[in-house]
């Protein structure tokens, strides 16, 4: 363990997009997305309502129609090495939609005899998994979720009665997700975005007006404004790592969950990415299980 001075690197953008339904997410996703990169791909679970904004933006679209968050992170599999910046057109899909991580605990809940307390221990490390797919992703992600109305029930003390307070609008997802992401914005019903968490100090509290490209260009600016990171691995040793995480698959030393880890976390099929660092911890980890069988 040795502490070293810190300096900013290079970095993707991890971008959240909240509000009610009809306040522009989409668009505003596609237009900050375009001053980012031209290769952009839209995760559609919104019955392909992307696809009305073809002739504004170009980008590739993949429709999803169960959203369970497994594929969600085959999704995101899927765009590695081919894309610069993925939305998704909604992350909320992934926590209440068919097939998401509430309807996977009911499925779970109904064949433990109603247990939803013992389900959520099979659920959330799915959607740990996908969290996780979205932060080590090799690409820049701009995810939506819509948002709701919170409220809380509360005492007031001057009459003695039982009431609803509104704390305001909290996104649709799982508590706490937008601490996941590097950049959080609200977007109202006039299609006003601000900024309510903002790793850019010129980003946070800011209120803009119709969000465009010259957003996208702005925070690509500053994501580029450090030091380049790591030294990525070379595409031989891409391949060699994944020849060996394959290998040890077929022989049965890698099970379960565990593989499913290794290959969200690191994208090693596929991410040209991979950092030396990272593919160094990926063959500790595979020689630690080949020592111990």
């Amino acid at each position: 363990m040795e502490f070293k001075k810190a300096t900013k690197i290079n970095r993707k953008l991890r971008l959240a997009l909240t509000g009610p339904t009809g306040a522009g997410k989409t668009y505003s996703a596609l237009a900050i997305a375009s001053g980012l990169s031209d290769k952009v791909a839209l995760i559609d679970t919104e019955h392909e309502s992307s696809t009305n904004y073809a002739d504004d933006f170009d980008f590739s679209v993949l429709v999803l129609k169960h959203f369970s968050p497994q594929n969600y992170i085959e999704a995101l599999k899927e765009a590695a090495d081919k894309f610069e910046v993925v939305v998704i057109d909604s992350l909320s899909h992934a926590w209440n939609g068919k097939g998401g991580a509430l309807e996977m605990v009911d499925q779970v809940a109904a064949r433990n005899k109603g247990n939803t307390f013992s389900s959520w221990r099979e659920v959330t490390p799915w959607q740990n998994r996908l969290i996780d797919a979205i932060v080590s992703a090799p690409f820049h992600v701009i995810a939506t979720m819509r948002s709701k109305m919170e409220s809380q029930m509360i005492l007031n003390p001057e009459n003695n009665r039982t009431e609803i307070k509104k704390l305001g609008m909290a996104p649709i997802q799982r508590d706490g997700v937008e601490y996941e992401f590097d950049i959080v914005g609200e977007i109202d019903a006039q299609h006003r975005l601000i900024f309510t968490k903002s790793r850019i100090k010129s980003f946070a509290d800011r209120l803009i007006e119709n969000p465009g490209a010259d957003i996208g260009k702005e925070i690509l600016a500053w994501l580029s404004s450090g030091k380049n990171d790591e030294p990525r691995i070379t595409e031989q040793q891409r391949k060699k790592l994944f020849a060996m995480l394959t290998s040890m698959e077929k022989e049965g030393k890698i099970i379960g969950s565990f593989k499913e880890d290794l290959r969200n976390k690191y994208h090693v099929e596929s991410s040209k990415d991979l950092t030396v660092s990272q593919a160094d911890e990926v063959i500790g980890i595979l020689t630690s299980l080949q020592q111990a069988k």
